[in-house]
């Protein structure tokens, strides 16, 4: 793994703890705070089944969003890709 890709991926590990710490209302060491994944590779933690969590990164940064009552998904996007509104809506909602 490239040096570039490793940093990435310890700060992506690192954001999606402190995200799950701040869900939880933890306070003591982010390394506490573990994710397991579905089948499907949604981020869950083994302690509170009834929190939805959501993570996407690019190079540019994290986006990370929880919910106690809904399923919840994001998505971030690097600007230099060029993405049709049209086709997005019509890939995941079948518009």
């Amino acid at each position: 793994m490239a040096q570039d890709d490793m940093a990435h991926f310890i700060q992506r590990r690192a954001f999606r703890r402190y995200c799950g710490a701040l869900a939880i209302g933890e306070k003591r060491s982010l390394s506490r705070i573990d994710f397991e994944e579905e089948e499907n590779g949604r981020p869950y933690l083994l302690d509170f089944p009834n929190l939805w969590f959501s993570f996407s990164s690019s190079r540019f940064g994290f986006l990370g969003a929880w919910s106690s009552t809904h399923a919840i998904g994001v998505d971030l996007e690097d600007e230099t890709r060029k993405v049709e509104p049209g086709e997005l809506a019509q890939h995941f909602f079948g518009c």
